[in-house]
């Protein structure tokens, strides 16, 4: 009987260890399916997705809980601004009915020319005869505006700032029209009205966006607390 018993006991505890090593792999796999679909929901399309989540014990993600997290999209369109890659990772992530919260420890996004002169003609109707050149040094901006009923030829460059870790914005720093060089102020309060800036803030999820580095051709945003670490 005591055998018997034993027998019993030690095939619960195997059991209980088969079904915790079931959660390593089970729950990660369908918590970042969860998110995936999020993701896909939030944005108007995506090419590649790849997300990998780590917690342990896994138990802890019944209750929403994931100790890191890495996401991985290529292809992203949302509203009107397409992105090459953006890579995220996360510690202390919270699922919620609405997405999630978490601490953005890691951000980089490649942005092309081609796609923010795009994104351009599609949100800003008052720069559309406008071309952007991404260069190591400067943004640059030409094209016709109509001023008070004048149209000038206009040449502007600059550079984009981070604004709350979350929008980016065009700021000129000099202006050029019909071959003559004026001060910047002249034409100030238009160019700002015309508010040239765009965020990744329709993916509803924390991002921490504080460098941006320019290339020929194409822009990096850099953020996260660690990423001095890479």
């Amino acid at each position: 009987m005591a055998a018997r018993r034993y027998r019993f006991l030690y095939l619960i505890i195997a059991l209980m260890i088969v079904f915790l090593l079931s959660l390593e792999f089970f729950l990660p796999a369908l918590l970042a399916n969860m998110l995936e679909d999020y993701l896909r929901k939030e944005a108007d399309s995506i090419a590649y997705l790849k997300i990998e989540l780590a917690s342990f014990p896994a138990v802890k993600l019944l209750r929403g809980k994931i100790d890191q997290a890495e996401i991985e999209l290529e292809g992203l369109l949302l509203d009107e601004l397409s992105l090459d890659k953006l890579d995220l990772h996360y510690k202390g992530v919270i699922l919620k009915e609405d997405g999630f919260t978490g601490h953005n420890t890691w951000l980089e996004a490649i942005i092309s020319e081609e796609a923010l002169n795009n994104y351009i003609k599609a949100k800003f109707p008052e720069l559309e005869a406008f071309q952007l050149e991404l260069r190591p040094d400067q943004v640059y901006l030409a094209g016709k505006i109509n001023f008070f009923e004048m149209v000038l030829e206009l040449q502007l460059s600059g550079n984009f700032i981070v604004n709350d870790q979350r929008e980016v914005y065009f700021i000129p720093a000099n202006v050029r029209i019909e071959n003559i060089d004026i001060p910047v102020n002249l034409l100030k309060a238009y160019i700002e009205g015309l508010d040239f800036s765009f965020n990744l803030e329709d993916l509803n999820i924390p991002l921490a966006i504080d460098e941006i580095k320019l290339n020929s051709g194409y822009l990096i945003l850099l953020g996260g607390d660690n990423r001095e670490e890479k």
